[in-house]
């Protein structure tokens, strides 16, 4: 597991950007490694154990950066057991996206140029599927990885898209 804190940011006026910063100066001199990023410029969460995040307040709301907030173990029961498969295409991602929404066990799909990010109730059902799908639009699928539920998965969970996008 990583082990790594990151310590994410929405600030308008950069007081909330301050308050992060002492907040990893804190955990860095308790011996942690910390990153310390704008919500906005988080790219990859996987090389991280933890997520402290944190938002100016206006209309007693916090900033439209944050999307979730809980334990890791919580946010991961937020996707439940669905795991996470990338795939790269030699065609546009577009041309598979409509149908790889309908294959059976997918449970959401999005995709970018020629990746293509599936959630699927169990990776071994789902594959075959969408192999076969992809042979039948033409498109060849170039390669395949696999990730068991994790807070990448949750992002794409809860907005849709993959972080990268």
């Amino acid at each position: 597991m990583p082990n790594k804190i990151l310590v994410a940011y929405a600030s308008r006026a950069g007081s909330t950007a301050g308050v992060a910063e002492a907040i990893g100066k804190t955990l860095i001199e308790s011996g942690a490694q910390v990153d310390v990023i704008p919500m906005k410029d988080v790219k990859d969460l996987t090389p991280y154990r933890a997520v402290i995040a944190g938002s100016a307040i206006r209309k007693s709301k916090w900033l439209r950066q944050l999307i979730a907030c809980g334990a890791r173990e919580e946010l991961v029961k937020l996707v439940g057991h669905q795991t996470r498969i990338d795939l790269t295409l030699n065609v546009e991602a577009s041309r598979v996206l409509e149908a790889w929404q309908t294959v059976e066990g997918v449970a959401r799909v999005s995709g970018e140029a020629d990746r293509v990010t599936v959630l699927v109730e169990d990776s071994n059902l789902a594959l075959p599927h969408l192999f076969e799908s992809a042979t039948r639009l033409s498109a060849r699928i170039t390669s395949v990885d696999i990730q068991e539920p994790n807070l990448e998965a949750v992002f794409l969970h809860l907005t849709g898209r993959a972080l990268r996008d």
